[in-house]
């Protein structure tokens, strides 16, 4: 072959491998989005739906913050003291409700034992496995003696839609300041404890805020707050502290069963 031919070939052989790589790179963008587009019609959480007005109100509200916070990124991811831990008296908070009645965690915990849960914000995807999860289990903690309280971080009303959407039961509490979960030293996740990759791009906030609008995933609140739960007992004591260590890092029931069961008294 001459030195021309093989220029000719390798020519060739290179405008062949370029067409390739194109062509692939095309059918998988198309795969990308038939598999998003197959996503948004089967799955409810993704698409549009309606929202009582002062629902609507609040969430728009609440997603200027999580892009605020987005934009800011975490802010506490050490403690800078020991955190409430087992043994340590559980702190009193006075809280409205799901239907805006003022609540003191100590009348709770008086009453019965306490799984409080520190909630997601409610456009989270892990919110919504931790409802399905804890509505697979509710009965079972119930017949025991022990009352589930969720603390969210959104208003009464949107934290009421929230719960009317996810079929959950329980006191529903609100904290939108964040002084509970702070309080309860509930640290902020990173970026790959949060989305669980570390290449991210902090750039693309308004894009995924835009993506979102209107649906059960809409972005709101703070988007860094990791979740927590915490069995408390009659006497207001923690028994059980369970920070998550990353967005998804959410306790099977047999985990929370035997603290459960230790402070119903029906070891």
């Amino acid at each position: 072959m001459s030195s021309f031919d093989r220029r000719k070939f390798i020519k060739s052989t290179t405008l062949t491998a370029k067409s390739i790589k194109l062509f692939f790179s095309v059918l998988t963008f198309i795969l990308f989005n038939k598999i998003i587009y197959s996503q948004t019609e089967n799955d409810p959480t993704r698409q549009v739906r309606e929202m009582p007005d002062i629902v609507k109100k609040q969430t728009e509200k609440a997603q200027v913050e999580w892009l605020k916070l987005w934009d800011e990124g975490p802010t506490k991811t050490v403690w800078d003291k020991i955190p409430l831990q087992e043994g340590d008296k559980a702190l009193d908070f006075e809280l409205e409700s799901s239907s805006k009645k003022l609540t003191k965690l100590s009348d709770l915990w008086g009453e019965k034992p306490l799984l409080l849960i520190f909630w997601r914000h409610t456009g989270c995807g892990c919110g919504f496995a931790r409802a399905e999860e804890l509505n697979k289990n509710y009965d079972k903690i119930i017949e025991m003696g022990v009352q589930v309280v969720i603390i969210t971080q959104a208003e009464p009303e949107r934290a009421s839609f929230y719960m009317e959407e996810q079929g959950l039961r329980g006191i529903l509490l609100s904290d939108p300041n964040y002084e509970a979960y702070r309080a309860y030293d509930l640290l902020d996740g990173n970026g790959p404890q949060i989305l669980g990759t570390a290449n991210i791009d902090y750039g693309i906030g308004k894009k995924l805020l835009k993506e979102r609008l209107g649906t059960q995933r809409a972005l709101v609140d703070n988007p860094w707050l990791l979740p927590g739960e915490f069995i408390i007992n009659k006497e207001g004591v923690v028994k059980l502290a369970y920070r998550y260590d990353n967005c998804t890092d959410i306790p099977e029931y047999w985990q929370l069963e035997a603290e459960l069961k230790a402070v119903a008294g029906t070891e």
